[in-house]
């Protein structure tokens, strides 16, 4: 992954990596489907976030990650990739006192999730260095968080689970 950094933007390495396609050039829809997904999480927040108030932001992440396991007709994995960016921000803006930032489909997943995490926009070489690191830790290696996960799930647990795992203290 550190050959794409820089190189090929968060929405197109994990297009490849959902689609199995290793070294072929992908379709702009294709690309784009990481995308769709933060504008469902957000509309899903007002079911997700009132079970987490008086919650640290961690533990209140936390939660709202395993409430996403209700989420059905759509794939797990994109659920997760868009749903994070958004319930993040969410739990940081109301911390700071303020309402939830919609999600901005005109922006690429670092961009935007800067934006919601921050409550504004974030400068061009923020945006590059986030998608560099998103792109770089795409599919790593075998660390703690990804043993917790891989733990997890080979119980039969769903994926949702699994995630909400690596969050646990």
């Amino acid at each position: 992954m550190k050959d794409l950094a820089g190189k090929s933007s968060f929405e197109g390495v994990t297009a490849r990596l959902w689609n199995g396609a290793t070294g072929k050039l992908l379709n702009e829809a294709s690309a784009r489907e990481p995308r769709r997904r933060p504008r469902a999480a957000f509309a899903r927040l007002p079911d997700l976030l009132p079970a987490t108030r008086g919650m640290s932001v961690v533990d209140g992440f936390r939660a709202a990650v395993a409430g996403l396991r209700a989420e059905s007709g759509l794939e797990h994995e994109a659920t997760i990739v868009g749903a994070f960016p958004v319930i993040a921000g969410a739990l940081v803006q109301r911390a700071k006192g303020s309402d939830p930032i919609a999600p901005d489909p005109t922006l690429g997943h670092a961009a935007d999730t800067l934006s919601m995490l921050r409550g504004r926009k974030a400068e061009p070489r923020e945006i590059t260095a986030l998608d560099s690191y998103f792109v770089t830790v795409c599919d790593h290696g075998m660390n703690a968080s990804t043993f917790t996960t891989r733990v997890v799930a080979s119980t039969q647990a769903d994926l949702f689970a699994a995630v909400t795992a690596v969050t646990a203290r």
